[in-house]
């Protein structure tokens, strides 16, 4: 059964992982830069979840705080930056569960 949970700091090494394999990089989605990515972006902390099957993750959606200029103001905006599911569970509506 699969289950959406909040994107958490121990989440990332999985993270890093399914990114990785899927897009076929693991230069540019380490552990290092997801976490500082995620967890220490000035702005805040990640929105996002992720799809677990038992105790793998198997989809991934993120959101990272930004700041947009809209009419002459700053306002807080939400960038997605990393949206990946595993290709043995594509198909089954899980982007839309997660955005």
């Amino acid at each position: 059964m699969i289950t959406l949970h909040p994107i958490t700091e121990n989440d990332i090494r999985g993270c890093s992982a399914l990114l990785a394999e899927n897009f076929n990089s693991h230069k540019f989605f380490s552990e290092g830069y997801l976490n500082w990515l995620y967890f220490q972006n000035p702005l805040g902390k990640v929105l996002g979840y992720n799809a677990w099957n038992d105790r793998e993750i198997v989809a991934h959606y993120a959101t990272i705080p930004i700041r947009t200029l809209r009419n002459g103001k700053t306002e807080k905006s939400l960038l997605s930056v990393n949206s990946v599911t595993n290709s043995n569970y594509r198909k089954q509506g899980l982007f839309n569960e997660l955005a």
